[in-house]
């Protein structure tokens, strides 16, 4: 069955290429109904009033994926969403909006819809720029997952690989810099013993590159690109991952709702055993000098 997608970004990147730019006569005509209905006019442009101290204290706090989660509020959004359209589309029909230069090809409910959904996920420009880089990393990304399980597999079995990298999100960690660089950022929600088996996973592919094809080809790969990068801020961790493998400080802040969304599976009991089978014999043996 084929992933839904969610992210703002790539349901704002399915729509880009089929609406009008915010600018254009069919997206100011619907700005200004939509605020008509919304009661906000010319000598009436004030927005509801903020919460009092009172309110805000008995609120509990929400992100935006605990308002995601919420049915009744996805529920309640869809429904006024669908009203300001329909009512759009009515007025349209009786021959309003005359004073707007409207193409007919775009007053189509599909187009409309985008665009009033567009709105409440957040301005397609604002992600435009970050079209190009974003697309190169995700193929970075997905060849990076791809050698890691490839290696997982052949290390570890069928098996163990599908339960230690079981999606993409296990190495979101991978991140780039404005000059291009390839970064490598300390994740939060990772075990340092998850983050030591990925890299020995990583290591391995090098080895096994340089084994296959030489030293040049080795160090072109992308594992062998990453720079070390201190983190700044909060990544997606991976679901369904065995609970060892995430950090304690990561669980421990999590609420309900959140922990079961990550699907959270049983301990991996040999985890300190497949870090230690698929250590390379050069590092074990200059662990036990130095021991």
């Amino acid at each position: 069955m084929p992933k839904v997608p969610k992210s703002t970004r790539t349901l704002n990147k399915l729509v880009s290429s089929h609406i009008p730019p915010s600018q254009d006569s069919l997206c100011i005509c619907i700005r200004d109904f939509t605020k008509m209905i919304l009661g906000l006019t010319k000598n009436n442009n004030n927005l509801p009033l903020p919460p009092s101290s009172d309110e805000v204290d008995t609120a509990t706090l929400l992100n935006i994926t605990d308002v995601n989660i919420d049915s009744l509020v996805v529920e309640e959004r869809n429904i006024a969403t669908e009203e300001a359209i329909k009512h759009w589309l009515y007025a349209k029909n009786k021959k309003a909006f005359q004073e707007y230069p409207l193409q007919s090809d775009f007053c189509t409910k599909t187009i409309v819809s985008a665009i009033v959904e567009q709105w409440l996920r957040g301005q397609k420009a604002s992600y435009g720029k970050d079209k190009i880089t974003n697309q190169n990393l995700s193929r970075i990304k997905k060849k990076l997952f791809q050698n890691c399980l490839h290696m997982a597999k052949k290390l570890l079995g069928c098996e163990t690989a599908s339960q230690i990298t079981p999606h993409m999100d296990c190495i979101s960690d991978t991140e780039e810099d404005e000059d291009g660089n390839l970064l490598c950022i300390e994740s939060n929600w990772r075990h340092n013993k998850y983050s030591l088996l990925l890299h020995l996973l990583d290591t391995n592919t090098i080895c096994s590159i340089r084994d296959r094809k030489g030293n040049n080809a080795a160090n072109r790969c992308l594992e062998s690109h990453r720079i070390i990068a201190r983190n700044d801020g909060d990544q997606t961790a991976c679901p369904g991952l065995p609970s060892n493998c995430y950090s304690e400080e990561f669980l421990n802040g999590l609420n309900p709702t959140h922990k079961l969304s990550l699907s959270i599976q049983k301990p991996c009991v040999q985890l300190d055993q497949h870090i230690f089978s698929i250590t390379p014999q050069h590092i074990l043996a200059e662990a036990n000098v130095h021991m």
